[in-house]
């Protein structure tokens, strides 16, 4: 139980070590491959960017819900990491369930359905977050601005590279919303990063090596799926992978800095 305790259990929910990392990531690799294979195709279930849509209002859900347990309205487990990766897949399968027996039964696309559920949810999160208040507007503002900038950067390479795809951008954005909650929180407020890899770069570096860091690795990790993947719906799969590990991580930082916990 030492170990465990070490690594694991007493700093969960508030940092990460090297050897929780490695076991996460583990885990986490190893969830993708059997959801897609023994689940997502056993039920004949199409994977496109259609989907990838349905599963973003799921996605950011996780993300509030995260922040709104570092302000104390969620408690317990699964609203922490990892519980909370936990709470939002079951949440979303039961969504994507539902939604597939409502298509067959009102003849309308599956998507709606989702986008109707997972809205909801995240309508429900922020009204907790209006409740609460957000304290440090000087913060969300700054957070907002490094989103609309990496934006417009992400949206002009598309434009100017079309072979740069939409899903690719988006994805691309994601990270770099993560990246620039993390370059504000830990430049203007006091924040530390979580991750302990980021903690060392940030240290030796600078903050602002996040960006280039984060973007680097995830336009790479596109660019492999893209060239060596011959299936287009586990490429698919892969890029909703990737989206997961960024767009929440974005959403919880600017709540979590703006709400002031």
């Amino acid at each position: 139980m030492g170990i465990i305790d070490e690594y694991f259990l007493s700093v969960m929910g508030h940092h990460y070590t090297l050897v929780g990392i490695a076991t996460y990531g583990i885990i986490f690799a190893a969830a993708v491959y059997l959801v897609y294979e023994y689940l997502l195709k056993r039920i004949n279930f199409k994977i496109d960017n259609v989907f990838m849509l349905s599963l973003v209002p799921f996605i950011i859900f996780g993300g509030i819900t995260r922040a709104l347990k570092d302000a104390n309205f969620y408690q317990g487990f699964f609203f922490m990491s990892p519980g909370i990766y936990i709470t939002v897949f079951f949440i979303t399968l039961l969504s994507l369930l539902l939604s597939i027996a409502a298509e067959k039964k009102f003849k309308k696309p599956y998507w709606v359905f989702m986008l109707g559920i997972g809205s909801a949810l995240v309508l429900f999160d922020l009204a907790q977050v209006a409740l609460i208040g957000i304290e440090n507007w000087t913060a969300a503002i700054m957070i907002l601005g490094l989103f609309a900038a990496w934006a417009a950067v992400f949206s002009g390479a598309h434009f100017l590279f079309p072979r740069f795809s939409k899903t690719n951008a988006g994805i691309a954005f994601s990270q770099a919303m993560d990246a620039s909650q993390n370059f504000v929180g830990t430049v203007f407020f006091g924040y530390a990063a979580q991750m302990p890899v980021n903690f060392a770069a940030e240290s030796f570096l600078g903050s602002w090596i996040i960006f280039p860091v984060k973007i680097g690795v995830v336009l790479a990790a596109l660019l492999l799926i893209d060239r060596y993947s011959k299936d287009a719906e586990f490429s698919a799969w892969l890029k909703i992978a990737i989206l997961i590990l960024g767009l929440p991580m974005g959403f919880r930082g600017l709540l979590r800095i703006g709400m002031g916990v």
